[in-house]
């Protein structure tokens, strides 16, 4: 994945499972991450938080083989 490039993410939480997509500007699909169930009014806010952070970094590993350096979940 070319750091220089735009990618667009998108997130599907709900409550039984989390998905994360990344793709790039064409719709070509570069990266999926999963998580847990993210509805807040199931699981709490905090617990919501952990689903969707797990599902796109999730994504981002496997776009790019790792998390970015500056991961914004740190």
């Amino acid at each position: 994945m070319d750091t220089a490039s735009r990618y667009l993410l998108a997130v599907e939480g709900g409550g039984s499972k989390t998905t994360a997509q990344l793709t790039d500007l064409e719709g070509k699909s570069v990266g999926r991450g999963y998580g847990p169930g993210s509805n807040p009014h199931s699981v709490g806010f905090e617990t919501a938080y952990k689903a969707l952070a797990m599902a796109i970094d999730g994504a981002l590993i496997n776009a790019t083989g790792r998390l970015p350096v500056s991961s914004y979940w740190q």
